[in-house]
């Protein structure tokens, strides 16, 4: 098979699985669309303002998982299996395409989160000593100004 239909085949499962968006879900079952409160964003940072902490920790598990596994998936069962693969390159395809499903989910409009958890995952699984950097940015500038958005958007740059 062509390494390009691998491509376009991670790209697809990256992006559907991100697609699944876990505050929409989390606030579904609490009987609410969280898209209509807060800022409106179905991500982490609104569900904890909107909800508290245990349903933002649940948000924050479901949009790392939905970019960490796939890359996972990618790395240690396709790239061994198809070793004419770039390894580095389709790891960074797939986590890149799971950001994009969670930011612009088909399902929910193309509205979603701001893909900072997702992002951060993606960069654990394919290096942990990067989604480590990434960690340890965002809690030390979130601690130091209590701003998540200044850490998430430093978080992004250093990634």
């Amino acid at each position: 098979m062509n390494n390009a239909v691998y491509y376009v085949l991670v790209i697809v499962a990256g992006y559907f699985c991100g697609c699944i968006e876990s505050g929409y879900l989390v606030g579904k079952l609490c009987g609410m669309d969280i898209r209509d409160y807060g800022s409106g964003n179905s991500g982490t940072t609104n569900v904890l303002r909107v909800l508290g902490k245990t349903r933002a920790l649940l948000t924050f598990l479901g949009d790392a998982l939905k970019s960490f596994i796939p890359v996972l998936v990618v790395k240690f069962l396709l790239c061994p299996a198809v070793p004419t693969l770039n390894a580095d390159l389709i790891q960074l395809v797939t986590g890149f395409a799971a950001v994009m499903g969670h930011d612009y989910p088909v399902f929910l409009k193309f509205k979603g989160g701001k893909g900072i958890a997702t992002t951060a995952a993606a960069m654990m699984a394919f290096d942990w000593r990067i989604g480590l950097c990434c960690f340890i940015i965002f809690v030390v500038v979130t601690a130091a100004t209590r701003y998540v958005s200044l850490a998430s958007i430093l978080l992004s740059a250093g990634s």
